[in-house]
């Protein structure tokens, strides 16, 4: 139960209940109160018996209460959620149990939203439980969230009526109707546009359309051509499913000229969900559909693919989307459209309580729903400007400015947001993320990759649209490769399974996926930090396998817009002496791109002698502040050093080898050594991600892998735990949290180590005026394995910069597979 701040505030104070000698009592042994045992004992004499001052204070209402059973009566819930202090818990037994009491109001609402949560879920109800939760805050007037654990959960708005610290008015309710009000929705719909006009629609950034284009008719039922759109049109998200139903109308080349005449699509073979959809148009007033399963001729290869390259265009170009949240596939009816919704909304008052029954909010159908776990629909919904999400229990129209339930509509109220997660869903567009491209797609390509696809060849088209939005670019195929873009391809070739998640190996006959590539793996993904590339890449495919592409030209034009690189470029670190307190963390950040890559230079990082930078040897005479400057006027931004670094080196004459039938390689000439992984054992302090470990030929822990899936894989800790390994550096970056797993022997945190343990682990550089430089830089290397004349990706890691130098290496060509 959440009581607001106003409400809480307002609550006097109790001491904790002194135990009496309790009556025997049959609710108390059967149904026994629990409570958080770091939160004062609640026994079940004072919780259920005791008298109470503060509620004998209460005014009784003179309005004739709903009937309650014993045992709720026995519950005293106003006495639970207002006297008692902390979190608590009581069980009201099984859904049998709850079913087979009559003549309660309380238990009525129990059972009505569980029978909801039966039709729309597969939920065992083992046990239900009420718990009361003390926070502050809510956003609902006047409303105290009761909450019940039934597998799901029950959810009620709980309101005091004239108890002593009751608010003045018990809030309005207006029920849902079983079934959409069409009125008043195109209202608000109509007032979104007027009062939000900056989130219209329109082309952007020079993005087009496909050369051609079908949507639907709804009031003729058939497919219209068009090679330019000027009309306003509806989209649909919705679920496929596994095994769609052949008999169902789907436009191909035998039957697209059939569904272009009028009355060519009979809504006794439209897919359920997509009729229901044609059925919203016409009650919201539209006149034009777009449904990918009709509106694209699906065994017309070219045109299928072109139709796809302009996904971005067609969902953020359109009026809006319609969000169908119910079922796992495309002949599912819609709730409130074509058949009633199975949940209404009640209330009862007891006890000087008024409840009433709270429908799921967007979030909770949204988390609920299939739609919520496949990949394509990610993408329209971040492609989408508005949408009316059509859930189990209400209809939910969205935009920036504001979440809009069908129950708010029907009592008055505006778009708001009721959580965090509802605004982040609501303004979840590319187009409208702040910052640099490369960020967001970090953040996009992680949630994406964590969604279901039915058939793998699809893991880059149902991701091409998203992606090209979020760099501003017309032709996805020019821009990116094998799902990762081309100008941030340093950034993007760093990326790792997150662990905690699920995951498995993804690959594909029909479409190729390389181990270098995030779409190998299934599952949320991380991405290491990067101040600067070590390499510089060629991709070679079958298109054209006597020309190599060089990435140079799409790497030099990101430079000075991507901030994952240069936005701390000048950044001159702490370690100048300015700041002599061991014990600061603060002082550690942020890192210096700038230093660290000359370091890398002066370690001989780079292949062909070019840069230079002054002898580390050097920092005994100056300040990292010193050697900072003077890499600052060698290279004043990130562009003159890549020039320098990487102008000697021709993406021609990296030798490329010949790629097999729909192959991608990527190519480099890169520095490598040999060293051993190792299964890291747990402790005190482990990094999260951490379950391998990169040691030099001796033994001594130098680095660490970030949780690589083939390496989990049974057949991969046999065959590499112990083993010599071949490892690649590709960048460089700062990376100090995995100092407790290389060095389980400091102090955790490690960020309380001083300066002088620090020094003692032989990792970082060292000034003239003794300041280390914290965080140590890394180098990020690839640990690859060997087919033929190829090497793969087995995994992403990182080697402590100092420790790097140390090891016997040498620069040989690497081409990736």
């Amino acid at each position: 139960m959440s009581l607001n701040a106003d409400t809480q505030q307002d609550q006097p104070s109790h001491g904790q209940d002194t135990a009496e000698a309790a009556p025997a009592c049959q609710f108390c042994e059967t149904s026994p109160l629990h409570s958080y045992a770091r939160l004062p004992v609640l026994d079940n004499y004072t919780a259920f018996h005791k008298d109470c001052d503060q509620c004998s204070k209460a005014k009784s209402s003179k309005e004739a209460y709903d009937p309650l059973c014993d045992f709720c009566q026995h519950l005293r819930l106003g006495h639970l959620l207002y006297c008692k202090p902390g979190l608590w818990t009581v069980s009201f037994g099984t859904w049998d149990d709850i079913k087979s009491v009559e003549n309660c109001a309380l238990h009525s609402l129990l059972k009505q939203y569980t029978e909801f949560q039966l039709k729309t879920h597969q939920y065992r109800f083992d046990d239900i439980r009420l718990m009361k939760e003390l926070h502050f805050g809510t956003k609902k007037q006047g409303g105290l969230p009761l909450v019940a654990f039934l597998d799901g959960k029950l959810k009620s708005y709980i309101t005091t009526f004239e108890m002593w610290f009751a608010r003045e008015h018990v809030p309005s309710h207006v029920h849902v109707p079983e079934s959409i009000d069409w009125a008043q929705l195109r209202s608000e719909v109509a007032s979104c546009f007027r009062s939000h006009p900056s989130f219209s629609t329109g082309t952007r950034r020079g993005i087009q359309t496909p050369s051609t284009i079908r949507l639907i008719d709804v009031e003729k039922r058939q497919l219209i051509q068009s090679n330019t759109i000027t009309c306003r049109y509806v989209t649909l998200s919705y679920v496929w499913g596994f095994s769609p139903d052949r008999n169902k109308l789907m436009t191909t080349s035998s039957t697209v000229q059939e569904y272009e005449k009028e009355g060519g699509l009979p809504a006794q073979f439209m897919p359920a969900t997509v009729e229901d959809a044609i059925q919203i148009c016409l009650g919201m007033g539209e006149r034009y559909l777009w449904v990918d399963r009709l509106c694209i001729v699906q065994d017309d290869k070219e045109s299928k693919r072109e139709q796809i390259s302009g996904m971005q265009d067609i969902y953020s170009n359109a009026t809006y989307t319609i969000v169908a949240l119910s079922g796992d596939n495309m002949d599912v009816c819609l709730p409130g459209v074509s058949k009633e919704r199975p949940f209404l909304t009640g209330q009862c008052r007891f006890s000087n309580l008024h409840i009433q029954s709270c429908l799921p909010s967007l979030i909770e159908s949204v988390q609920d729903s299939a739609w919520a776990t496949r990949a394509w629909t990610y993408q329209e919904h971040l492609l989408s400007k508005r949408q009316l999400f059509i859930a189990p229990g209400q209809s939910f129209w969205v935009c920036a400015a504001g979440v809009t339930s069908e129950q708010d509509i029907l009592n008055g109220n505006g778009p708001q947001f009721a959580s965090y997660a509802e605004r982040s869903l609501a303004q979840g567009s590319a187009h409208q993320r702040p910052g640099d491209p490369f960020t967001s797609f970090s953040e996009v390509c992680s949630t994406y990759n964590a969604r279901r696809l039915s058939y793998a060849s699809d893991v880059y088209n149902a991701f091409s649209g998203i992606a090209a939005e979020i760099y501003g670019v017309s032709d996805y195929s020019q821009n990116f490769c094998c799902g990762l873009p081309i100008r941030d391809i340093d950034a993007a070739l760093l990326w790792h399974s997150q662990r905690g998640y699920r995951h498995g190996t993804r690959s594909c006959s029909e479409t190729h996926i390389p181990t270098w590539s995030w779409a190998s793996i299934s599952g949320t993904i991380g991405f290491l930090s990067i101040s600067g590339s070590l390499v510089r890449w060629a991709i070679n495919t079958d298109q054209d396998s006597k020309k190599v592409r060089d990435v140079s030209d799409s790497i030099l034009a990101g430079l000075p817009l991507s901030s994952c690189i240069t936005t701390n470029w000048k950044h001159v670190p702490s370690g100048d002496g300015t700041d002599s307190s061991d014990n600061s963390y603060m002082k550690y950040l942020p890192d210096s791109p700038c230093l660290n890559l000359a370091l890398a230079v002066a370690e001989g990082c780079f292949p062909g002698g070019s840069p230079t930078m002054e002898p580390i040897g050097r920092l005994q005479h100056m300040t990292f502040g010193t050697y900072t400057e003077i890499t600052m006027a060698k290279w004043p931004s990130y562009v003159e050093f890549w020039y320098d670094a990487f102008r000697s080196l021709s993406a021609s004459q990296v030798p490329a080898v010949k790629p097999q039938t729909g192959q991608t390689l990527l190519s480099t000439q890169g520095q490598t050594s040999f060293v051993r992984t190792s299964k890291h054992p747990s402790h005190v302090g482990c990094y999260f991600y951490v379950e391998w470990e990169i040691q030099d030929l001796s033994g001594k822990s130098i680095g660490v892998v970030f949780d690589p899936v083939k390496l989990n894989e049974p057949s991969g800790v046999q065959q590499l735990d112990g083993q010599l390994l071949k490892i690649m550096a590709i960048s460089v970056g700062p990376v100090d949290k995995m100092l407790s797993c290389c060095f389980p022997e400091v102090p955790f945190p490690f960020s309380e180590i001083s300066d002088n343990a620090y020094k003692d682990l032989n990792i970082s550089y060292e000034d003239c005026d003794g300041t280390v430089l914290r965080p140590a830089p890394v180098v990020n290397v690839l640990l690859l394995g060997k087919k033929g004349d190829l090497s793969y990706r087995i995994a992403i890691g990182i080697v402590y910069l100092k420790r790097w130098a140390e090891l016997e290496r040498k620069f040989e060509t690497v081409t990736l597979c």
